[in-house]
């Protein structure tokens, strides 16, 4: 299989990840604007061993698989934290006035900081995101969605390189063929 051919099929696998990344990101309830959803795009490019399928989203995609453990959230009312809830809570529809909403970001925010849930040390997701999940995670989505994939791609790589190999070798066989044919006469 030439680099292209590699390239074509790593282009349908990376196309692929990227529905099944939506799909594990709304069961996980992750679904707001949907603005992590539409940041995800892929890439296919050489490199010096071989081809490689690279995955991007907005920065805060890593926050969302992996959480964020309460510790690790060292000033939970800056400005740019409490703006980013308060659009978060206008979007969601879970206050009206102005106020309600930044009462609300203030008390997510003290949420995320001082209430520790499941033993775990996480601030975020809380346990009562985790009512929103319909897999039970409210983490690990693109760990999850690699590993469920990862056969499918394995497969359609394996079948393809399988079937351009067949064809190559059948090629072989013609060329020989046809030179045999051309000694004989």
């Amino acid at each position: 299989m030439n680099e292209n051919q590699v390239k074509k099929v790593m282009s349908k696998a990376g196309a692929n990840l990227l529905v099944e990344f939506a799909i594990e990101l709304t069961k996980q309830g992750h679904r707001a604007t949907g603005s992590l959803i539409n940041s995800l795009k892929f890439s296919v490019v050489p490199i010096i061993d071989g081809i490689q399928l690279s995955i991007y989203s907005h920065k805060y995609g890593i926050y969302v698989d992996k959480g964020v453990r309460a510790d690790r959230i060292k000033k939970p009312f800056a400005p740019p934290r409490i703006n980013a809830l308060m659009k978060w809570i206008k979007t969601k529809g879970m206050a009206s006035s102005a106020k309600q909403i930044r009462s609300l970001a203030y008390a997510i925010a003290w949420t995320h900081k001082n209430v520790v849930w499941s033993g775990e040390g996480f601030g975020m997701p809380t346990s009562r995101a985790m009512t929103k999940s319909r897999t039970g995670k409210r983490t690990g989505w693109i760990g999850t969605t690699v590993e469920n994939s990862k056969q499918e791609i394995i497969n359609k790589l394996t079948s393809d390189y399988s079937r351009e190999l067949s064809l190559s070798f059948d090629n072989i066989i013609r060329r020989q063929r046809e030179t045999l044919k051309m000694i004989q006469k």
